[in-house]
């Protein structure tokens, strides 16, 4: 009988040591589900905010698409060729190909229709008849002195609505020319080119310029 008994309790025993190892089991399964969870959740919030991050980059570093000086209604087109020593180099470079499709003139030249000091080369339109271009000399002392731009030595003056081929600029913070242009209503400009320092695109800076685009 009292075998009987400590038979009972010993099945007793057991039967609760397998109950509490059950539950013990079901509570990790059920925690192991949840930490799971928990880090789907994490990733799937952490890729939401890259895809954010990045689609809010990519809209902050998007530029405007500029506007062709060929198809706007501005007064001067103004277009960076490149680095050229000298005007056999410029003629062998996609560039002056596309230059000279557009506009004629350009292939009956044979050197540059300006060259002052520097290797900038920059094709360069009064688009109507009724504009004239003249280009003188900018030095750093007029700049540095607030003088006039268009006060300097006169350098070259060109004829209405032909595109011309210019060699500038040895610094890279200021141009050593000025562009001067005038309408035949009376109003005139002034425009010296050259190269962001940020960017390398050229500076138009006004509204009677704009940038030639080559499609």
């Amino acid at each position: 009988m009292k075998r009987k008994f400590l038979y009972g309790l010993l099945i007793m025993a057991m039967c609760a040591c397998e109950s509490q190892t059950q539950k013990n089991e079901n509570n990790s399964e059920k925690d192991t589900t949840s930490q799971v969870a928990d880090t789907t959740a994490i990733i799937a919030s952490t890729d939401s905010v890259a895809v954010e991050e990045q689609s809010s980059q990519a809209t902050s570093t998007k530029k405007p698409k500029k506007e062709n000086a060929i198809d706007k209604n501005n007064v001067l087109g103004v277009k960076f060729m490149g680095y050229f020593k000298d005007y056999a180099r410029l003629k062998s470079s996609n560039n002056y190909i596309k230059a000279a499709h557009i506009f004629p003139e350009i292939a009956q030249k044979e050197d540059f229709s300006l060259k002052a000091n520097g290797e900038e080369v920059y094709l360069i339109i009064a688009k109507f008849d009724s504009a004239k271009v003249t280009i003188n000399e900018l030095t750093f002392d007029m700049l540095l002195n607030g003088q006039d731009e268009s006060d300097g030595k006169i350098l070259f003056e060109g004829e209405t609505n032909t595109a011309y081929l210019i060699k500038c600029n040895v610094s890279d913070t200021h141009s050593n020319i000025n562009i001067h242009v005038e309408t035949k209503d009376g109003k005139s400009f002034n425009y010296s080119p050259r190269l962001s320092l940020q960017d390398g695109s050229v500076i138009t800076s006004q509204a009677n310029v704009a940038e030639i685009i080559f499609n």
